[in-house]
C-alpha cells in the first residue's frame, strides 16, 4: 500500500499542485499580488486580454511585438470569461496552466524518459517551484500559458521517436504551431522535431500492390477449395483412400484422401499436389 502510493500518478499530481494551491490560499485567491519578475508587465497584458474579450470569439491578429502572438490573449480570454473575465479570474487560467505545465514534464520525465516515479516528482517540483516559473504563476503573463504548449508537444515528439505513429506527429506539429502563435520563440521546437524525424526508425511498409494480390491470391484459393470439395464427394472412395493411386502426393508418393488434398490446398503443405485432382481455375 505504502509503495503504491509513492508511485501513484494521482498521489503525485496532487502533490504538484499543493505549492500552486497554497500561494493562491496565501494571497486570497490572487486578489493581492506580489513582485515577481516582470510582474510590471501584467498590466499591458491584462488590458490586451480585455480587448480581445469584448470581440471573442474574434481574435486581434495585429500589433503584437515579437515577444508575444495573438493566441496566448485569445486563450487567456476564452477560458477566463466564463469566471467574469476578471484579472483574478485570469491570474487563476495561469496558474492553472503553469501546474499543467509541471503535469506533462511529470509525464515527460516518467513515460518517455523512463523516470523513477520519486524522481520524476522530484525533478518537477523542481521545475514549479524554480524562481521564475513559480513567480511568474500568478500573474497574467505570457511565459508560463507558452510553456505548457511546448511540454505538450515536446510529451508528443519523445513518443512518436519511441513508436512513430502519425497522429503522434500530428499532434506534436499543431501543439508546436500553438506554441509559436503565442510566443515566436517557440519555433525552435521545429529542430528537435527535425532531428526526431531522421532518427526514428519507421516501421516497414507494404507495397501498395501487395494488397491486390493478396486478396486475389485469397479468392483463388477459396475457388480451388470449393472446387475440389465438389469434385471430391463424387469419387468413389476405395480403402480409405479417395479414387486410384494417382490421389497420391506428386513428390513424396504419399497417398491422400480428396478431403485431405482440398484442405492442403487451402492451408498450403510442403508437399506438391497431385496435379491430376486440382482442377484448372477457369
Amino acid at each position: 500500500m505504502r509503495r503504491a502510493l509513492s508511485e501513484s500518478r494521482i498521489v503525485h499530481l496532487v502533490l504538484l499542485a499543493l505549492p500552486f494551491v497554497a500561494v493562491i490560499v496565501a494571497w486570497s485567491w490572487l486578489r493581492h499580488g506580489f513582485p515577481t519578475y516582470q510582474y510590471g508587465d501584467e498590466r499591458t497584458h491584462y488590458q490586451v486580454v480585455r480587448d480581445v474579450a469584448h470581440i471573442w470569439p474574434r481574435a486581434i491578429l495585429w500589433g503584437y511585438q515579437a515577444w508575444s502572438g495573438p493566441f496566448v490573449y485569445w486563450l487567456l480570454a476564452t477560458l477566463s470569461l466564463p469566471f467574469g473575465g476578471s484579472l483574478v479570474a485570469t491570474r487563476l487560467v495561469v496558474a492553472a496552466l503553469s501546474w499543467g505545465t509541471c503535469a506533462v514534464a511529470y509525464v515527460i520525465l516518467r513515460d518517455r524518459l523512463g523516470t523513477r516515479p520519486r524522481d520524476a516528482l522530484g525533478l518537477s517540483l523542481l521545475l514549479a517551484l524554480s524562481p521564475f516559473f513559480f513567480g511568474q504563476s500568478f500573474r497574467v503573463l505570457t511565459d508560463n500559458p507558452t510553456w505548457f504548449f511546448v511540454a505538450l508537444a515536446l510529451e508528443r515528439l519523445l513518443a512518436y521517436v519511441r513508436e512513430p505513429k502519425m497522429r503522434r506527429l500530428v499532434a506534436f506539429a499543431a501543439f508546436a504551431a500553438i506554441a509559436t502563435t503565442m510566443r515566436q520563440p517557440a519555433a525552435w521546437l521545429f529542430v528537435p522535431a527535425a532531428v526526431a524525424l531522421a532518427a526514428a526508425r519507421l516501421p516497414a511498409r507494404r507495397s501498395l500492390a501487395h494488397e491486390p494480390v493478396a486478396a486475389f491470391d485469397f479468392v483463388a484459393r477459396q475457388a480451388g477449395v470449393r472446387r475440389l470439395a465438389k469434385a471430391s464427394l463424387a469419387m468413389p472412395i476405395r480403402k480409405g483412400f479417395a479414387g486410384s493411386a494417382a490421389q497420391s502426393c506428386h513428390d513424396c508418393s504419399t497417398p491422400f484422401t480428396s478431403a485431405q488434398i482440398a484442405w492442403f490446398n487451402g492451408v498450403g503443405t510442403p508437399c506438391s499436389y497431385p496435379k491430376r485432382t486440382i482442377p484448372p481455375l477457369r
